[in-house]
């Protein structure tokens, strides 16, 4: 009997196992004279890698997808590191790997307008999906506008809102660019407290969390989000940012509270790299990369301290 190799015509068999690329790499074996020194398990293990392979790249297109970045092919491989932003190569390749995903640390950018924030938050949410985590990304006005659609009680908004809590990342662009209504900031406490050891969360402004305050019109919604956001950096300071209070808005809320008048914005420090742990840093761990276009600045928390029960199981 004549050995009758495999064709084109045996795809829709392949593809009603859905194993397409597995029958594209056996046909192609079976028909190409080059394979002919494999052994058997070589010939498998090819296909195998080849159906693997397949499948790894669908399923990062629809992460990708559902995870609703504007620039889905962002990627940190394209980030240029000019000399004049001091862009810290090795903190945004250990970013890329996608550790403190694992260990639910958060992540704050702060930079002017144009410098880049976005991309490289996008560039995160990529590299995040290739390593198989769920994510998300909205601008917070999109965010606030979303919510408003749906109704308190209405099914779309519950499952909306477990989306933004159960994902192992969620983007907050454009963080408090401009003014968000009470309603919004009480949403946006109620997600972010809703994700503390479920999730990392990055968030991308061009303030400084000082001025966040600001811009939230309940004082204690206000403070219960600086709170969790709360940054401790080590900082050069500049002559007069020496004796700046290490909390503007809490010092704010005492002067007028006596009756006197305050300055708008505190003196900022000049800020260097600092890559050391953070001994004073709470239990939130929040780190923090600036971008600008004159100088750099990151910070990393120290090591987080979680239940066994918390700790993520699969291995990357």
């Amino acid at each position: 009997m004549l050995d009758q190799h495999l064709t084109t015509d045996d795809m829709p068999l392949f593809t009603r196992l859905r194993m397409t690329a597995f029958g594209e790499a056996v046909i192609d074996i079976a028909n190409d004279p080059a394979y002919d020194q494999w052994t058997f398990s070589q010939k498998i293990r090819h296909a195998l890698e080849h159906e693997t392979a397949a499948r790894t790249e669908r399923r990062v297109l629809k992460l990708l997808k559902a995870s609703r970045t504007p620039n889905p092919g962002a990627c940190v491989e394209d980030i240029r590191y000019l000399e004049g932003r001091n862009l810290n190569r090795e903190l945004v390749a250990r970013l890329a790997a996608c550790r403190w995903i694992d260990q639910t640390h958060n992540l704050v950018i702060l930079g002017k307008s144009s410098v880049g924030k976005s991309y490289l938050a996008q560039a995160l949410v990529n590299a995040a999906c290739r390593r198989d985590y769920s994510a998300k990304y909205y601008r917070l006005d999109d965010l606030a506008n979303q919510l408003a659609v749906y109704h308190r009680q209405d099914t779309q908004r519950l499952t909306f809102l477990t989306s933004l809590h159960t994902c192992d990342l969620l983007v907050l662009d454009d963080f408090l660019t401009t003014p968000i209504t009470g309603q919004t900031a009480a949403e946006l406490l109620n997600i972010l407290a809703a994700r503390e050891g479920r999730g990392s969360t990055v968030v991308t402004s061009q303030f400084d969390p000082e001025d966040w305050y600001r811009s939230l019109h309940d004082a204690v919604i206000a403070e219960s989000i600086l709170n969790r956001h709360r940054l401790h950096c080590r900082a050069r300071p500049t002559r007069r940012a020496k004796h700046a209070p290490p909390h503007p808005h809490r010092s704010n809320q005492l002067n007028r509270a006596r009756g006197r008048h305050t300055a708008t914005r505190s003196p900022r420090p000049r800020y260097q790299i600092d890559t050391h742990a953070l001994p004073e840093t709470p239990a939130k761990h929040w780190s923090r990369c600036s971008i600008t276009s004159r100088a750099g600045r990151c910070w990393s928390t120290g090591p987080v301290t979680r239940s066994t029960s918390s700790t993520r199981s699969r291995a990357r």
